[in-house]
């Protein structure tokens, strides 16, 4: 019998002994990625008490030990970088790699044989179409019966305002989307109120970008064009002794800082997506101060601000929203006496904080993307029949 050659065993012992002092050498030179967003977060080991099961307690191994020991972060990252600047291509299905640096949000498509989500697959049905307007109309009608105006704010999605920097495969699938069904069959068979942002939108990125390259949402200068939409709508039915002209803000673009949430769902914010920030100068001084919360025990995935203006000149509202609201707030809040801000991702109506707060209006704003797989929920409490 031939005796093996201890050398042959020589490549897997290095690299045994390279998996096993990963987690030291990363300790030590601080590998993970991660860390340069403000340091690296401490695990969190489980509590010294009694395991509940035995499930439970391997459960909990399973997770320090994928973290740790294999630093799945720095694993993720190399592997993301690689097929960036090999084959220019996303490794996270959620993200598309655009043209120019530009990156778009992604979701998954139920029609088969499509590579994820695109606004043209999967229109809506004559019946869905009906629905959407039962809802929204319902709504309306809830609060008409309190003297309540409604608003309907639908946001474009960054590929709808930029579609020139998709990728050239995806070019042929963009031609209507959902969001462009649905404004056009409310505008020809309803007067629901509908706020139609794409014109100002299209417009205004003609000057400067309005949406962030690497993020999925509208930049301070889109919030900014938004926001001004809103006022002028607005100003006609509800303005305090008229129109309120604002100062014009001033823009510019400054220094480049780690890429926004797409980037950072790839990694690579820090490396390949690094962008140039635009900054608005508001051109005034914001007055609104935080006010207190309406008070309500409300589900713990719905989140809610208020603030509060004493030169406003709106009175007060309520505004329904999802993550575009948050770069929307500073402005809106100079717009209105009293603004509570709900953010409910199960886009449900929560009557209890509008017969709470009795606003003169509410807002009711939502994503493009999110008219895909939602509809609106209309958990209205009734009040003597209405």
């Amino acid at each position: 019998m031939k005796a093996e050659n201890p050398s042959s065993r020589l490549p897997a012992v290095i690299v045994f002994l390279l998996v096993i002092t990963l987690p030291l050498a990363d300790r030590i030179l601080n590998l993970d990625p991660g860390a340069s967003r403000g340091g690296k977060q401490k695990m969190e080991r489980p509590e010294k008490r009694p395991a509940d099961s035995f499930t439970s307690f391997f459960k909990s191994q399973e997770r320090i030990f994928s973290e740790c020991l294999f630093l799945r972060g720095p694993m993720i990252h190399i592997n993301n970088s690689m097929r960036y600047r090999i084959f220019g291509i996303s490794a996270v299905p959620n993200v598309i790699v655009g043209r120019q640096g530009w990156l778009f949000q992604a979701r998954e498509n139920e029609a088969p044989g499509t590579a994820r989500y695109f606004p043209s697959i999967g229109l809506f049905s004559s019946e869905e179409l009906d629905r959407w307007r039962a809802s929204i109309y319902e709504r309306r009608r809830w609060l008409g019966a309190r003297g309540i105006g409604y608003l309907f704010i639908p946001v474009p999605d960054k590929s709808s305002i930029y579609p020139e920097y998709l990728p050239e495969n995806l070019h042929g699938f963009y031609r209507q989307s959902r969001l462009d069904q649905l404004i056009e069959f409310l505008k020809k068979n309803s007067d629901l109120p509908v706020l139609d942002l794409r014109p100002a939108l299209l417009a205004a990125k003609r000057t400067l970008r309005v949406y962030a390259k690497t993020d999925s949402h509208w930049n301070e200068w889109g919030a900014r064009v938004v926001a001004g939409e809103i006022h002028e709508y607005l100003s006609a039915p509800m303005a305090k002794g008229g129109r309120v002209a604002h100062p014009a803000p001033g823009v510019r673009t400054g220094r480049t800082r780690p890429g926004g949430n797409l980037a950072m769902m790839l990694t690579l914010e820090n490396s390949f997506f690094r962008e140039e920030r635009v900054k608005v100068l508001p051109g005034m001084s914001f007055r609104a101060l935080r006010a207190e919360l309406p008070p309500l025990r409300l589900a713990p995935t719905v989140t809610v601000e208020a603030t509060r203006n004493e030169s406003a000149p709106f009175a007060n509202a309520v505004m329904f929203h999802d993550s575009f609201g948050r770069r929307l707030k500073p402005y809106l809040s100079e717009l209105f006496a009293r603004i509570v801000y709900v953010r409910d991702w199960g886009f449900h109506f929560a009557g209890q904080v509008i017969e709470k707060e009795r606003p003169a209006i509410v807002l009711d704003e939502i994503a493009e993307h999110f008219l895909y797989n939602l509809e609106f929920v209309n958990d209205l409490p009734k009040k003597n029949g209405i």
